[in-house]
């Protein structure tokens, strides 16, 4: 009913065409914004979490079998960074299944897929797996989402009229919080390597939790400034968190 509002209505200070192209505006924007929480997301995970999963694998796991939590860990990191393409691709697609208003773009779409898949699984993935065992798998889906990804873009910036360049742009996220994201890895893979990873730094139970709550510490010291460097200079983080506390507020209502 209120997208029918929407199309339908129009103020009477602004010509039809001039209140459509400020609405599309208006949902490029909110596209934009949605776009930059998940890359914020992801990022977090590929910056930050890779260098913690063989915490995680000790705890699990626990600590006998140190090869078997390495191999584990190894893995679970590039899901990790596999978990921000797959997120992003899930939301540039979630775009092209909502407007497709012809059954030969929702065709294409699978036509791309099916290319990808192709190509990918029949030819590239074999070899990644057969270098880098199961890490390489997960290697190649993570090519395949970033392929898919950029057609659900070069669809939606054709949707929006929009350059594909202008669109990437406006979705990532602040270039001083990209800076932030870059230190906070460097920084929490050299606590690891030091830290963490230090001879005789997990031989006890008592030195494997003082040796983990440095380490954790280091990534939430990261997280807290990365977040605050967001909240601080990215407009698209300004504008999600506005339209949260909005949303909240009409609840209460």
């Amino acid at each position: 009913a209120t997208q029918k509002a929407l199309s339908t209505s129009n103020p009477p200070t602004r010509s039809g065409s001039e209140y459509h192209k400020n609405h599309q505006q208006e949902t490029l924007h909110s596209y934009a914004t949605l776009l930059k929480v998940v890359l914020y997301i992801g990022l977090l995970f590929g910056a930050l979490a890779t260098n913690y999963t063989l915490v995680l694998m000790h705890l699990v796991l626990g600590r006998g079998d140190l090869d078997r939590c390495r191999k584990a860990a190894e893995i679970l990191s590039a899901f990790c960074v596999y978990t921000a393409f797959m997120s992003f691709n899930g939301m540039t697609e979630a775009l092209v299944y909502g407007v497709a208003d012809q059954g030969t773009q929702l065709g294409m779409l699978g036509f791309v897929h099916g290319i990808v898949g192709v190509a990918l699984f029949g030819v590239v993935a074999p070899l990644l797996v057969q270098t880098h065992g199961t890490v390489g798998l997960v290697f190649a889906n993570m090519i395949s989402m970033a392929l898919r990804s950029l057609y659900s873009i070069y669809r939606a910036a054709e949707y929006f009229d929009e350059s594909m360049v202008r669109l990437v742009k406006i979705s990532l996220p602040h270039w001083s919080v990209l800076i932030a994201f870059a230190v906070a890895f460097g920084a929490t893979r050299l606590s690891f390597l030091t830290i963490y990873n230090k001879e005789g730094a997990i031989q006890t139970f008592s030195l494997w939790i003082q040796t983990s709550a440095k380490h954790v510490g280091v990534g939430i010291l990261c997280a807290i400034i990365i977040i605050s460097l967001a909240i601080r200079s990215d407009i698209g983080v300004q504008r999600f968190m506005s339209l949260v506390r909005r949303g909240n507020k009409e609840k209460s209502e």
